[in-house]
């Protein structure tokens, strides 16, 4: 039988084993639900669209800002 002096060296590695299998055990059944909700999507054949609606970008106001270069030097596009 393990003698108190003995499990008293052994306290923090016991504490540390203890708290990684209850780590692991949580890790678990989390993976476990996650798994278990996917395959009963794929059961229920839902399917899912997005839809990505971008801006509309009016190029009428930003022609002025463009510039022509010749020799080096800015010219207006006017």
């Amino acid at each position: 039988m393990i003698q108190l002096k003995n499990l008293k060296s052994y306290t923090v590695f016991l504490i540390i084993c203890g708290l990684f299998l209850i780590t692991a055990a949580g890790f678990a059944v989390i993976y476990w639900q996650c798994t278990s909700e996917l395959t009963q999507e794929d059961n229920d054949e839902q399917e899912v669209s997005l839809e990505i609606t971008l801006p509309v970008i009016e190029w009428g106001k930003y022609e002025g800002l463009s510039k022509h270069y010749l020799n080096g030097n800015i010219k207006d596009s006017k």
